[in-house]
């Protein structure tokens, strides 16, 4: 190689041919054909031992070869294969779906032959308002979930107590659950639209149990977080206690005969519950529709739910009424609850 260069142009022409094609920084670059793509794990040669110590088969697959990696090993120079690291993750997901679905196949059947809902039974591990009370009530656990249910011993072993405090239970229950379905902002105004209704309503029935439920059994049911707030509301609301509206002794003589419905347009009818002043059922004749369904959720006909609430507010005598909150839903038939003031 020529060390030595006499001009300048010399030395220039070297420099440049150093960062041709052929060479780069001085050194060669020997083309190299592209690596294809295959199965082949690249890892050092193992014997046959230590390959099969790996996870690694000799049996080739009968199909799908292309989830496999494969390797030679060094004494036997056999070929090994072993399932690729995505191919086992999606196979251990599936197994473990199938597992998951075994398993709730096993505890549904474990609860139908020994806790039936029907005779009685609750699970105790999702009920927030039961206390453990072995005196009272009779326990079975599901071993492999640690689930434990309850049913209450007879009527007759219970005492006149325990009685009274479960029917409570049962009306804060019930309570509860009409407050989160109509959506008040919170349980004191819940309260006093309740407070609002005359003392037929069935409601007002519900205010003195649950005063009676608060005077006997007031601490305890304070323990549930379910019923602490409701029970606060109350007596929030009714300082003094629930005093129940009084009724003139003429009005109380004086019998008047309500219709048993409202036709609301000439294939629509409005039908009073006789439990509640608060409910009603509206269904149109001959197969008419009155709602629809939409994102899970009946819905009233606009043109006709305007009538209707103006009709409630005429035959119940309310100054304003809240939206209905459907109960029940069929095209032709829907059971609504309602709020309103007078």
């Amino acid at each position: 190689m020529k060390k030595n260069f006499n001009t300048l142009n010399e030395q220039m022409l070297r420099m440049k041919s150093l960062f041709t094609e052929e060479r780069l920084y001085g050194n060669l670059i020997i083309e190299q054909e592209p690596n294809t793509t295959d199965n082949t794990e690249k890892v050092e040669p193992k014997t046959d031992a230590e390959l099969e110590k790996g996870g690694w088969s000799k049996d080739k697959p009968k199909e799908n070869i292309e989830n496999y990696n494969t390797t030679e090993s060094s004494d036997s120079k056999t070929t090994w294969y072993k399932s690729k690291d995505e191919v086992r993750l999606n196979r251990e997901k599936e197994a473990a779906k199938l597992k998951k679905q075994q398993n709730k196949e096993a505890f549904d059947k474990w609860v139908k032959e020994n806790v039936p809902p029907e005779d009685g039974w609750n699970n105790a591990t999702q009920d927030d308002t039961h206390e453990k009370d072995t005196k009272n009530y009779e326990y079975k656990t599901h071993k492999a979930t640690g689930t434990e249910f309850y049913k209450p011993y007879e009527k007759g072993n219970l005492s006149k107590k325990d009685k009274r405090f479960n029917q409570c239970k049962k009306v804060l229950r019930d309570l509860n659950k009409d407050f989160l379905k109509l959506g008040f902002g919170s349980e004191t105004e819940f309260m006093k639209n309740i407070s609002t209704e005359d003392n037929k309503d069935i409601d007002d029935n519900r205010i003195k149990q649950l005063q009676y439920c608060i005077k006997y059994n007031g601490k305890k049911l304070k323990k549930f977080p379910k019923f602490n707030n409701l029970v606060s509301s109350f007596e929030e609301v009714y300082p003094n206690g629930y005093v129940e509206p009084q009724v003139a002794s003429d009005d109380k003589k004086k019998k008047v005969k309500t219709p048993k419905s409202y036709r609301i347009n000439n294939r629509t009818i409005l039908k009073p519950s006789k439990k509640s002043n608060r409910v009603f059922t509206l269904y149109g004749e001959r197969g008419a529709e009155v709602a629809y369904e939409k994102d899970g959720k009946w819905i009233i006909s606009p043109g006709i739910e305007k009538k209707v609430l103006s009709k409630i507010k005429e035959i119940r005598g309310l100054s304003s009424i809240t939206k209905p909150t459907i109960l029940k839903g069929k095209p032709e038939r829907i059971e609504f609850q309602i709020y309103g003031k007078r």
